[in-house]
């Protein structure tokens, strides 16, 4: 499989430090795939690894390759959206994570509130101070 390209941990794709653009959630969702894989139909039946407003990570058994688009559709509610490949990670003999990043905005395919986005990093980490506990002494 040396034509398949890949990303190493750590590295620059959808799912990688530092082009995340939105939170990540890990949470399994029951997902269908499908879409030509090796010039065959496929229907592949997985679960999400991580959702975010973006797309999804999620193990595939099928091979695949970056930029391929698929279909995915959310067994719980049935939608579905059309995603492209955007992450090749390693295969755990289970199957290779897959990142897929949704081709239109779809904010609600996963049923899931995301906090909203931060545009500035060193916002999220500023300490912001409350106010002390009120002296229960003191009237």
């Amino acid at each position: 499989m040396a034509d398949v390209p890949t990303i190493p941990p750590g590295g620059s794709s959808e799912f990688g430090p530092e082009r995340r653009r939105n939170h990540r959630v890990q949470i399994a969702i029951p997902v269908i795939l499908k879409g030509q894989a090796k010039g065959k139909l496929i229907e592949e039946h997985t679960k999400t690894i991580v959702v975010n407003l973006n797309g999804c990570l999620v193990r595939m058994r099928a091979s695949v390759i970056r930029n391929q688009e698929f279909t995915v559709t959310n067994a719980a509610t049935e939608e579905s959206a059309q995603v492209r490949v955007s992450y090749i990670g390693r295969n755990d003999g289970e199957g290779t994570e897959i990142g897929l990043g949704f081709l239109q905005p779809t904010p609600k395919f996963w049923r899931i509130s995301f906090p909203p986005e931060v545009q500035d990093p060193t916002e999220r980490k500023r300490f912001v101070p409350s106010a002390p506990p009120a002296d229960p002494q003191k009237k």
